[in-house]
């Protein structure tokens, strides 16, 4: 990580977005809003915010880089780190985890169920729910038959159960015992619930803003999918539009979750989902009563409005994963010519960190390619791995047929000469003939655990499988963070 480079952006961003709020006086007052709302003006209007932002999951390595390097930046800028928990999208509820049968290993996706696919925040599972799931995942793990991963489950088994069952709040039982490991490992952030974010003022007023420029927004957001897009695959879609009649981007969060229209009357506006009339708004009332009403429908954002707000109002520098650089490509276009803000350079963090269990294993790789190569080299060079007189006078011996053979025209005396170029090569290795009966079970056995390496290599393993011990800090440090 290149400290002054970063530091560079930062200042830069911190610049672009004080002197756009200070001739933007509508956005600015959202801002100060916003920060009102969640409670990050103790911190002081000017504050350096880092900020990072993910679905309240179980956390994997992947995912961790990302907490770390926005407390690592934060620290480094005289800043607050600050992680926007995703809990208002859809709750897939999913862990990878390893197993082993037998002398088979395995890898298996175990699900909590969500069959009404309802948003993180809304989604409550019974307690016996929660305690089936992680006793489904207990029964696999045991079999790798380790110590260290099984305890370091059954740690966080225990106290999962014991904090849901006082709190009932599924997000936050994850976000508590995952702020907790990070703070045990000194590097702390402060999390923010999206759901929070969108019961704000702030939102609401965010909302009247947009709409109030629906035909403009759409235009400029459609055209930045088209921009980016890369050959036939996109990762967000176009905002549809139908004579006066806009999709939002947003959601409605009803019994589940559904897209939200809106249609442009004379002098109001109307916003429905496939399913229902929400509110009409009018045009001629004070902008107050429309934000109130508003605020009374459970909107949330869709993922570019999403990093739209967050990079607008919040951050100095947002850290995104490998996944989330293709939404921030459309941001950028939007802030561009929806704001007329410059773009505000954005971070992406990465790494790879692999279960201890695993990594001791995965090193036979390495090692199998090398006992490979021994073999090989035996054949054609035994004299390496002689004793100094027998490689003396295998090579001697060695010479002495190749002058031969390289004087000899007749077929049958040349294929005698390379017979006994063969055999000499065989007596040279009769002495080693015990490493090489071992460095072949080796490499058998390397063999069988090179099989299962899309099991080791998964980086999806969760943090709370890894033991107590394990140097945590410094793996997350060989990671990448490029601006």
């Amino acid at each position: 990580m290149e400290r002054e480079p970063i530091k560079k952006t930062i200042i830069q961003n911190h610049q672009t977005r004080k002197e756009f709020f200070t001739h933007q006086k509508t956005w600015e007052k959202i801002r100060k809003q916003f920060f009102k709302d969640l409670k990050l003006d103790r911190f002081g209007a000017d504050v350096i915010i880092i900020a990072t932002g993910h679905q309240p999951l179980f956390y994997y390595p992947g995912i961790i880089f990302k907490n770390y390097y926005t407390h690592k930046i934060a620290g480094m800028a005289k800043g607050i780190p600050v992680n926007f928990i995703v809990d208002t999208d859809e709750a897939i509820v999913q862990i990878v985890i390893p197993g082993k049968n037998e002398n088979i290993f395995f890898k298996k996706l175990m699900e909590l169920k969500n069959p009404d696919k309802k948003a993180y925040f809304h989604f409550k599972p019974s307690q016996e729910e929660v305690k089936h799931f992680f006793i489904r995942i207990e029964k696999e793990i045991k079999g790798l038959d380790d110590t260290r991963t099984n305890k370091a489950f059954r740690d966080y088994f225990k106290s999962f159960l014991e904090l849901f069952s006082n709190n009932h709040d599924f997000v936050e039982t994850i976000s508590f015992l995952r702020r907790q490991w990070e703070k045990s490992l000194q590097f702390p952030v402060l999390d923010i619930r999206i759901s929070r974010l969108s019961d704000s003022i702030a939102f609401a007023q965010f909302i009247w803003e947009l709409v109030k420029d629906i035909d403009r927004f759409t235009e400029i957001y459609n055209d930045a999918v088209q921009k980016v897009k890369k050959n036939e695959y996109q990762a967000v879609k176009y905002l549809t539009r139908e004579n006066n009649t806009f999709e939002l981007p947003f959601w409605y969060i009803g019994k589940s979750r559904e897209e939200v229209f809106l249609k442009k009357e004379i002098d109001q506006l109307l916003i429905f989902t496939p399913l229902e009339n929400l509110l009409t708004l009018s045009m001629k009332e004070n902008d107050n009563v429309s934000i109130q009403k508003l605020k009374r429908i459970k909107l949330v954002p869709k993922a570019v409005t999403l990093t739209l707000i967050l990079r607008l109002f919040f951050a100095d520098l947002f850290i995104h994963g490998t996944g989330g650089q293709f939404y921030d490509r459309v941001t950028d276009e939007i802030l561009m010519r929806f704001y007329h803000l410059n773009t505000l350079p954005f971070a992406m963090a990465t790494g790879n960190i692999y279960l201890p269990l695993f990594e001791a294993m995965m090193t036979r790789e390495k090692e199998y390619r090398e006992k490979k190569d021994f073999l090989k080299e035996l054949k054609y060079h035994p004299e390496k791995y002689l004793t100094e007189d027998k490689s003396k006078k295998y090579i001697s011996e060695r010479k002495a047929l190749a002058r031969l053979l390289s004087c000899q025209s007749d077929p049958v005396q040349r294929k005698s000469i390379h017979d006994k170029l063969t055999r000499l090569g065989e007596q040279a290795t009769q002495s080693l003939k015990d490493r090489i009966t071992d460095t072949k079970k080796e490499i058998s056995r390397a063999e069988n655990i090179i099989k299962f390496k899309d099991v080791f290599a998964e980086r999806k393993y969760p943090y709370f499988l890894f033991p107590g011990s394990f140097p945590f800090i410094q793996y997350l440090d060989r990671g990448k963070l490029i601006v």
